[in-house]
């Protein structure tokens, strides 16, 4: 194989390895944002959209009344289950 030859499978091999790499970046940081668009999104709708389990992909109109709702009164009504009394599970 002369120089030339071997010069140009050389640059074919770096250009599909670069192609390659690119390609698993890409795909590894869309599996990780993913979920958190899903959650962004899911923040501008309503509650009801989210509990019948719709999952929209676009942005909803509540967005704004969501975000004020939740600066403003927080966690108002809702509770969080007791912590167990014991690490064992029993009680003394």
């Amino acid at each position: 194989m002369d120089d030339d030859a071997l010069a140009a499978a050389t640059r074919r091999r770096q250009a599909r390895e670069r192609i390659m790499s690119h390609g698993w970046l890409i795909l590894g940081v869309l599996i990780f944002a993913f979920p958190v668009w899903i959650t962004l999104v899911g923040s501008t709708h309503d509650a009801s959209t989210i509990g019948r389990g719709d999952v929209p992909l676009l942005p909803g109109p509540h967005a704004i009344e969501n975000y004020t709702a939740a600066w403003t009164s927080g966690g108002e009504g809702a509770t969080a289950p007791a912590p167990p009394r014991s690490c064992c599970g029993t009680a003394r």
